[in-house]
């Protein structure tokens, strides 16, 4: 056991290495699906979103104690970004602290070495980078937490009272894990992996113990595959073939993350997806080289082959439910992503725990741990500077990718939000050429022909936006705008009404249906459709001035006056409301002298 002060060096230069890594993006910007989970999510702003979070969830995933945390993150720290980067780098460096405290308890002989390798390797940066992927850092402490436990209910079979403690706490480190994210349901099986390693076999006890860590993950893993199939992916077709695709397609993606996690050079936010012909027998061939190494492993797991057999078959394990056996989301734009391995990233830093290298650490030996280590930081410094700007990440991305539409689409949104149109309008074609079937691309391209004066090119791409998804309401609500700018008012109304459809419970929805009757002359109807509006939503000041002026072109003059007055509470910055409310009242004036004439 190491002395306390040596222990104290070795915690000081882990946390030394992790804020070297992750320091260049700690300032960096809201990226992708930060802006839809923290940047524009309601729910966060709610003061009641925490019970909505655990009772009433309507978001692509269901992991509350994650988003219940990000609802705590917003009301600490709102739009800074520091505060978000701070909490998944904090998380990471504790990961990796527990990960040493693990090895150690394992008797594995370079348990630090481990912890450190993992602390700095690439494939990590874009699980700590990405806002969003706070579910990643939040939800492995609890699991390390869970394998702690386990093994102290491992060591005290003997005394039945510790031995329950110990798994009880195993069992609620696990649910804690679970609820931040479900990347963690192999957890089970790695239960029964460490009863290999440890005792050469499964006995039935091992399988008993491990029955309810099964029975939760089937629950929570069953609810996180129904929400990706109804919610994330939708109507959305991901292909992945029948069995034997499946086959080729898990062996060649297995194999893409080993070497990654081994040679962590050229990492992508978005690889190329790789061409599966599952007719060949070439595309069996990564899948065979796995099974012939983990073969060989267990040929010689009387002496180095289980320790192998542990680090690998971790890694493996935790990978396998993401290596397209069933559709994910991502799968639509790529077949591996880099987050996914965070969590099988412990099986490669446990491997080389397992190493004894105090023998080695001498001479050109230890300069060469230094250099390794010393090596992946620096990539993981280099790789962690992409992840400050959406620009810079995206265009990394598409100049070594530049068959990812998706990333030419995200790239097209951050050129736009930068002023750069012409930039961004490139970047939406390129995305609509190389995936037609993108119908954000189509309405976000649709939104710059408009800008640029090209109605009929703006109007034929909100038509194919809708083609491609009929339920869009943002595509029907420009498409409703443009055709009022255009004079078709009928139908500019068809496409307003759509919006009313697909989103009755959207003001805003109600008071541009309005705007679309009231051209059409509809005066009545476009009333009732603001009433709507200022139910739904009492303080909107647009909607009360539209209401005045469907109001005053019945004649209904006092009623609109009341509405403008309304509508200058709530907005006394409103130049139209007062405007229409001085005409109102001159007209009221002149109908009253009127009256008043001898």
């Amino acid at each position: 056991m190491a002395a306390p002060g040596g222990r104290g060096w070795r915690v000081g230069l882990l946390l030394a290495a992790v804020a070297y890594v992750f320091w260049p993006a700690l300032r960096g910007e809201f990226l992708w699906d930060d802006i839809e989970e923290l940047v524009q999510n309601p729910l966060l702003r709610d003061p009641h979103g925490l019970f909505r979070i655990w009772f009433a969830p309507a978001g692509l995933d269901y992991y509350p104690l994650k988003t219940s945390v990000q609802w705590l993150q917003w009301h600490l720290w709102g739009l800074d970004p520091l505060g978000y980067h701070l909490t998944n780098a904090g998380l990471h460096a504790l990961s990796a602290l527990l990960l040493w405290r693990l090895f150690r308890k394992l008797a594995l002989p370079s348990a630090w070495a481990g912890a450190l390798l993992f602390a700095v390797h690439p494939l990590g940066v874009e699980s700590v980078a990405w806002m969003a992927e706070l579910k990643n850092t939040l939800s492995l402490p609890p699991l390390l937490l869970a394998m702690m436990a386990y093994l102290d209910f491992d060591q005290s079979r003997d005394r039945p009272k510790a031995a329950g403690g110990a798994l009880a706490r195993a069992f609620g480190w696990f649910l804690v894990s679970m609820l931040c994210k479900t990347s963690g349901v192999m957890f089970p099986c790695l239960l029964l992996l460490y009863a290999w390693w440890k005792r050469g076999r499964i006995g039935g006890r091992d399988a008993l113990a491990s029955a309810p860590f099964f029975a939760l993950s089937f629950l929570l893993g069953g609810v996180t595959f129904w929400l990706q199939e109804h919610r994330s992916i939708g109507a959305v077709v991901v292909m992945t073939g029948g069995l034997a695709y499946r086959l080729a397609l898990a062996g060649t993606t297995a194999v893409f993350y080993c070497c990654k996690a081994v040679w962590p050079i050229g990492l992508l936010p978005m690889y190329p997806r790789w061409t599966i012909a599952s007719a060949q027998p070439a595309a069996y061939l990564p899948g065979i080289a796995l099974a012939a190494g983990a073969a060989w492993a267990w040929s010689r797991r009387r002496n180095w082959g289980r320790q192998v057999g542990l680090g690998l078959g971790f890694f493996l394990l935790t990978l396998f439910p993401v290596l397209g056996w069933v559709p994910i989301s991502h799968m639509r734009f790529a077949w591996a992503m880099d987050h996914l391995a965070y969590l099988p990233l412990v099986g490669l830093a446990g491997l080389a725990a397992g190493v004894d290298l105090a023998p080695r650490l001498r001479g050109a030996g230890a300069m060469g741990l230094v250099l390794v280590v010393a090596g992946l930081a620096y990539l993981s410094h280099a790789h962690d500077r992409l992840y400050r700007t959406s620009t810079e990440l995206w265009s990394y991305t598409v100049e070594r990718n530049p068959e990812a539409w998706l990333g030419h689409y995200n790239l097209g949104v951050a050129l736009g939000q930068a002023g750069r149109w012409g930039e961004a309008e490139r970047q939406y074609q390129a995305a609509t050429r190389l995936n037609p079937a993108y119908p954000e691309a189509h309405l976000n391209l649709g939104n710059l022909l408009r800008r640029d004066g090209n109605a009929p090119g703006a109007e034929a791409e909100y038509e194919e936006a809708l083609r491609r998804r009929i339920d869009y309401p943002e595509a029907e609500g420009n498409l409703a705008d443009l055709l009022m700018a255009l004079g078709r008012m009928p139908e500019a109304v068809r496409h307003a009404r759509a919006v009313v459809r697909l989103k009755p419970g959207d003001a805003q929805a109600h008071n541009n249906l309005g705007n679309a009757l009231i051209q059409n002359q509809r005066f009545e109807d476009a009333i009732a459709q603001y009433r709507e509006a200022l139910r739904l939503k009492p303080d909107y000041a647009e909607a009360r001035n539209d209401l005045g002026v469907a109001l005053a072109a019945l004649g209904r003059l006092d009623q609109a006056a009341a509405e403008f007055t309304a509508a200058l509470a709530l907005d006394p910055a409103s130049a139209l409301a007062r405007d229409n409310l001085r005409r109102v009242q001159a007209a009221l004036a002149k109908k009253a002298s009127g009256r008043t004439a001898p």
